[in-house]
């Protein structure tokens, strides 16, 4: 390119090239070459054609003096780009290295094009020429370059040393380092490859990549040890991902025992069980003698279980647990639960939704369906008190509007809840009649505020008055605010007279 001639015309690189050599011998002509580029516009063109000379060049002097005379052009440019110039002494400087006796490469500037830098690290990696590829990869500032090196060498010391596993390991971490340089994980496959186990679980201790390192040691059976990396991390899908591997891998004892040795671990298994299999969770508490907790797990199924043998069963499994946790109170309350569920059983001919009902609910269905002696026998069997069982029958009469029988309850025997409550749930179920029939048997102040409820404040007053209490009618007067004037000063007469 420096020497061809263009249009018959003398090549502008060659005329620098001259230039540069005058300028070195401290000739007045190199200021006339120069001139002749200058003059013409043309020293850009010169340099690209000195650079691009260099890398045809054969020999390294004239390689040399070729990008000595860009150099010199350069100096005469007032905008100038040094990239190509720097990548041809970069690249220029990878070829006349390889090209040394020792390695013994010899490529043209447009081999090494073509293949590329890239392409010769691989080509050098191939011929275990590391010491060459790294120098290479770091100067000439490739990505990735320097992993790709040093993970070939490691990969090919651990399968051609015939070093202890300590001294490989000890030199590729002191080589490599102990960050991201490299995958420990791959190269300790390799080890496991050639059977050097213990190399390549020592290799994986350098492992950053959780991701990398657990899988691997997952691959090597070491599951013990990939189990308390996962925890270390506390990578709860990698330790899913091993605890579902041991739990196939391993006996069922080896595997209780291993969760007995990882509390962490134990609690993430019982937690993904409690979403995918209820049973399997209730034999992992088992194994691990917490039958209190298994009691609790099954505790919270029953309420979904109808079918009355399934759900007898069930009680009878909880409170076997519970009797293991010698937990006396459960099992007593238990031991109830089941009594009760036998007793629904035998009442689901008369009453067919009364299976799985708490005691209070059954008693409220039976009242409600006028199966009082039924009731009435369950109260018995239960202890249940008298004030709660008329509490529970008469607000399940008045709910039924069984009003015969309501008035029948109150006339059978002395109220223990007095009169109140079964006025309350007249008033409540909106039958003023039926509530009229007990207000006499109630306590004054209770009576005026009845009456108040039942929008009778004439009443109400009167009572209060009977009673004699400035309160009770103060309470009615506020009730009735501004609504009734004549009523309003009747009270005040009242309060007048007792005051």
């Amino acid at each position: 390119a420096v020497v061809s001639t263009q249009s018959g015309h003398y090549g502008r690189g060659a005329l620098l090239y001259d230039a540069q050599c005058e300028y070195d011998a401290k000739s007045h002509k190199a200021t006339d070459y120069m001139q002749l580029i200058i003059d013409k516009n043309l020293m850009d063109v010169a340099v690209d054609q000195c650079v691009m000379a260099a890398g045809c060049a054969p020999l390294v002097p004239l390689q040399k003096s070729l990008l000595s005379a860009a150099s010199y052009g350069k100096c005469f440019l007032e905008q100038d780009n040094p990239e190509n110039f720097v990548e041809m002494c970069k690249t220029l400087r990878v070829i006349n290295e390889a090209a040394k006796f020792r390695f013994g490469i010899a490529l043209t500037y447009q081999q090494l094009y073509n293949l590329t830098v890239v392409g010769l690290v691989k080509r050098l990696v191939r011929m275990r020429l590391y010491y060459l590829a790294l120098p290479i990869v770091d100067y000439m500032n490739i990505p990735g370059g320097q992993k790709l090196v040093l993970s070939h060498w490691a990969m090919d010391k651990v399968k051609r040393s015939t070093e202890s596993d300590h001294e490989i390991a000890n030199a590729i971490i002191d080589k490599v380092g102990t960050g991201e340089a490299i995958s420990y994980a791959d190269v300790a496959k390799e080890a496991t490859k050639h059977g050097k186990t213990d190399l390549a679980i020592k290799l994986l201790d350098y492992e950053t990549r959780s991701a990398e390192q657990i899988p691997a040691l997952m691959r090597m059976q070491k599951l013990d040890i990939a189990l308390a990396k996962a925890i270390d991390y506390g990578d709860m899908d990698l330790l899913h991902t091993v605890l579902v591997t041991m739990e196939t891998k391993l006996t069922s004892r080896e595997f209780t025992n291993t969760l007995k040795d990882h509390p962490m671990a134990a609690a993430w298994y019982a937690k993904w069980c409690s979403l995918t299999d209820h049973e399997k969770l209730v034999d992992h508490y088992d194994t691990q003698d917490r039958f209190y907790d298994s009691a609790l797990l099954s505790v919270q199924q029953v309420d979904g279980v109808v079918a009355p043998e399934a759900r007898l069963r069930l009680l009878d499994e909880i409170q076997r647990h519970f009797a293991k946790a010698m937990a006396g109170v459960e099992v007593k309350l238990t031991k109830e639960e089941i009594d009760l569920a036998k007793r629904q059983s035998a009442l689901k001919s008369k009453v067919n939704d009364i299976v799985g009902l708490p005691l209070n609910e059954t008693l409220d269905l039976l009242i409600q369906r006028s199966l009082f002696g039924e009731a009435d026998s369950l109260r018995k069997e239960f202890k249940i008190s008298d004030k709660k069982y008329w509490w529970l029958k008469v607000q399940a009469l008045a709910a039924t509007r069984n009003w015969p029988e309501l008035e029948k309850f109150a006339r059978s025997k002395k109220s223990p809840i007095g009169y109140g409550p079964f006025v309350e749930e007249c008033i409540r179920n909106r039958n003023k009649a039926e509530a009229m029939k007990y207000i006499e048997r109630v306590s004054k102040e209770q009576q005026v505020q009845f009456y108040i409820e039942l929008e009778m404040p004439e009443k109400a007053a009167d009572i209060a008055n009977l009673a004699k209490s400035v309160d009770l009618l103060m309470s009615v007067k506020n009730a009735i605010g501004n609504n009734n004037k004549v009523l309003t000063e009747k009270i005040n007469s009242f309060i007048t007279i007792l005051s």
